[in-house]
């Protein structure tokens, strides 16, 4: 049974916009996941302690050798562990504060990070095989091509301290100028599309497989991610061929301006493998021009 953990970090509670995001993308999960279960940890209920010199004591001196002081510290950072690798796929829900991360999200991430535990000593992480999806909501637009783009130091650093602990599969979804609505209901208009894309998107396996979390099939054959990027490039070259094209970032999900409804339904079907990490077997089956590309998928 798939497990999805929901971290909340927010002090506003029910007037957040994160948490509003989050509760959307906690439905839609389930919806996507039928008899799966979903824990949710609420930072701001139950704050997690800062690390001190009991908890230094308690990571780093066998059990054996523990104070009733460092046991009892360290012990919160057990749980929070256990239920972090009983998890598959984990979201945050947290606002931007001062172009980086609460402290209380901070205090969490120290909790959960420990050599031996998460992270090997010679620095592999630990957590493998998780998804997780980050809900980062900020008063300003920090999106790609803004001029603060660069002051997102919260984006960077949690996809960093992830993978560090072996969960490299993180989508972040910017939902800026929250202050737009008070309470979160404009932003919940505006980047509702956006979180239910993330809650059904399937995660990847290993760094090895490209991202793609099973083997692909197409008109039943075996398709390779070789095959997949040639694929990719060639409708790249007829798209700029046959027709005047740009290509756009909005806000970590690619979108395609394409003048002619006919290709822009074609890339929509070639392009399922980028935005969910899976192709379907009748994607791309249909020609529309006379060439092939070097496998023989026809477009």
């Amino acid at each position: 049974m798939s497990i999805l953990l929901a971290i909340e970090v927010s002090p506003r509670h029910e007037f957040s916009t994160s948490r509003k995001l989050t509760a959307l993308f906690i439905d839609q999960w389930k919806a996507a996941h039928p008899g799966a279960s979903v824990v949710v940890r609420d930072l701001m209920r139950t704050p997690p302690p800062f690390v001190d010199f009991a908890w230094i004591g308690g990571a780093f001196t066998p059990g054996e050798q523990h104070s009733p002081e460092s046991a009892a510290a360290i012990k919160v950072s057990d749980d929070l562990v256990a239920e972090l690798k009983a998890a598959d796929h984990i979201v945050i829900g947290t606002p931007m504060f001062n172009f980086s991360i609460p402290a209380v999200l901070k205090a969490y991430i120290d909790q959960i990070v420990r050599v031996g535990v998460t992270v090997s000593p010679n620095n592999v992480g630990l957590l493998t095989g998780k998804k997780a999806t980050i809900i980062l909501a900020s008063g300003g637009d920090f999106a790609p091509g803004s001029p603060v783009e660069k002051y997102n130091q919260a984006s960077g650093y949690l996809r960093q301290v992830l993978a560090w602990i072996g969960i490299k599969d993180v989508e972040i979804i910017l939902a800026g100028r929250a202050r737009a609505g008070t309470t979160g209901e404009t932003a919940v208009e505006q980047f509702g599309a956006s979180v239910r894309s993330a809650a059904v998107a399937m995660p990847a396996v290993a760094a090895a497989n490209f991202g793609f979390d099973h083997p692909l099939l197409l008109n039943g054959r075996h398709f390779s991610t070789a095959d997949y990027h040639a694929a990719r490039r060639h409708i790249d070259r007829v798209s700029r061929g046959f027709f005047d094209f740009s290509l756009q970032s909005a806000r970590e999900f690619r979108q395609y301006d394409v003048r002619s409804a006919r290709l822009r339904h074609r890339m929509r079907q070639c392009d399922w493998a980028v935005r969910h990490r899976a192709l379907r077997s009748d994607a791309c089956r249909k020609p529309c021009v006379g060439d092939r590309t070097p496998t023989e998928m026809t477009l």
